[in-house]
């Protein structure tokens, strides 16, 4: 069991690498091919400012930690565990993913007023 809550731990800090990675790359695409868009709000604050994506796991990390210093782990406990690194996943995941999307919808969908 404690094998299994490194190995989310080693996935959670995958994923954020990644989604650190995919922030980088798409923030520097854009600006060198848009230097004059005018970056949303949400965007700025997540992937202009993206270190906090390298500490996203921190918490599961620690958790772990005093996981494993346990004797004996229940199965419910892992469970428990699982179930939030995965919702937190979840979440990071729609919350980039809408990130990146918002500079296209500001690049391509101009509503104008009839």
């Amino acid at each position: 069991m404690k094998v299994f809550l490194w190995l989310l731990v080693l996935t959670c800090a995958v994923w954020s690498v990644c989604c650190w990675m995919v922030s980088r790359v798409l923030m520097s695409v854009l600006a060198g091919m848009y230097p004059q868009l005018a970056w949303p709000g949400a965007t700025e604050l997540l992937l202009r400012h993206n270190g906090w994506l390298v500490l996203f796991p921190l918490p599961w990390l620690i958790y772990a930690v005093v996981l494993s210093r346990r004797r004996e782990l229940t199965p419910g406990t892992v469970f428990v565990f699982a179930g939030v690194v995965v919702l937190a996943l979840a979440v990071l995941t729609c919350v980039i993913a809408g990130a990146c999307l918002l500079p296209y919808v500001e690049l391509y969908w101009h509503f104008e007023p009839e």
